[in-house]
């Protein structure tokens, strides 16, 4: 598959999410959330949803695990601690980016399985 990841706009990174440049036209709460002048589509648009800036604690998930789907009805706004919580007991848990995978499968398993294991307890 050749697809352009960088087009100046906007681009993908490693793991799927789409960033987009910072205009002038946008408020200054969101021009507040970006990092090297590019924000990640899916917090833009729950923020500007909300009218005001997401905190900290605050992150954004897509309902339908699609992370180009950046719908305001296919994104959700949950607290650090319950979409951990969510995707460890819903299986979707990763501990490695889609780029970086550990050679040894069965050593990646049971990392995964330690650092869940661990994850909740924090969580809890």
């Amino acid at each position: 598959m050749n697809r352009k990841l960088f087009s100046g706009e906007y681009f993908i990174d490693k793991d799927g999410y789409r960033y987009n440049q910072i205009t002038n036209n946008l408020e200054d709460y969101i021009k507040d959330m970006a990092v090297r002048n590019y924000i990640a589509e899916h917090r833009q648009r729950m923020a500007e949803s909300l009218g005001r800036r997401l905190h900290r604690h605050e992150e954004v998930d897509h309902k339908d695990r699609n992370r180009l789907n950046n719908d305001i009805n296919n994104l959700l706004l949950i607290n650090k601690q319950e979409h951990l919580k969510n995707h460890i007991n819903n299986g979707h848990f990763k501990l490695f980016s889609k780029k970086y995978q550990p050679k040894n499968r069965g050593r990646k398993k049971k990392l995964l399985i330690k650092a869940a294991s661990s994850l909740l307890d924090l969580v809890d």
